[in-house]
């Protein structure tokens, strides 16, 4: 991923996974009936997945005798885990791409790419235990051919203030947790060092 473009985004937070995800060509103004939908189902699904990843199961608390409530959260999120994945089986998923989000835009590399300037609507299946995807508008800021694909980058339109939240508090949430397992993982390299005699 280009740290160029993830300038032109304009922000340092970014969040970066390998997720299906597909894009096409949008015409929905903002204001229109079906903005106010998508933003609607939007928050829906970002709220759900910002909940499913707050309440994952800690192991050791669910060792732990007598603690009847961290029981019934493992169980309803075994529930959820099994709910999504059934409803992914009936559910025709866009290929897996490498994409870089933050809060004003994202980026992607991809086979095929839109025009510059394009109103494009981005489809981010973000977690298996969400079946409901999130499709965010965007107008296409950079197109650049590289061998055998594109690297593209969109910046979003018509968020809404509670969708913008909600997306702002699951990047720094990975960009926190990616911080976190880069530095356990340079202590751990540096405790396998042999010490000198």
């Amino acid at each position: 991923m280009s740290e160029e473009n993830s300038e032109l985004l304009g922000t340092g937070l970014f969040y970066e996974t390998r997720i299906p995800f597909g894009w096409r060509e949008s015409s929905l103004s903002p204001g229109s009936r079906d903005v106010l939908q998508l933003q609607g189902s939007n928050e829906r699904a970002l709220h759900l997945i910002a909940f499913l990843e707050e309440h994952q199961p800690d192991p050791a608390e669910e060792a732990g005798e007598g603690d009847e409530f961290a029981r019934l959260d493992f169980k309803l999120n075994l529930l959820l885990d099994l709910v999504g994945q059934l409803l992914l089986r009936d559910q025709r998923l866009p290929e897996s791409c490498a994409v870089k989000i933050c809060v004003d835009g994202m980026e992607w590399e991809g086979k095929e790419a839109p025009e510059m300037g394009q109103l494009i609507a981005m489809e981010l299946h973000l977690t298996a235990r969400c079946p409901t995807p999130v499709v965010l508008q965007g107008r296409v800021e950079s197109v650049e051919p590289l061998p055998n694909r594109f690297r593209i980058v969109a910046r979003f339109d018509t968020l809404g203030e509670p969708v913008r939240e909600l997306l702002q508090k699951i990047v720094f949430r990975h960009h926190r947790d990616r911080k976190s397992t880069r530095l356990n993982s340079s202590h751990t390299d540096i405790s396998r060092m042999p010490s000198s005699a």
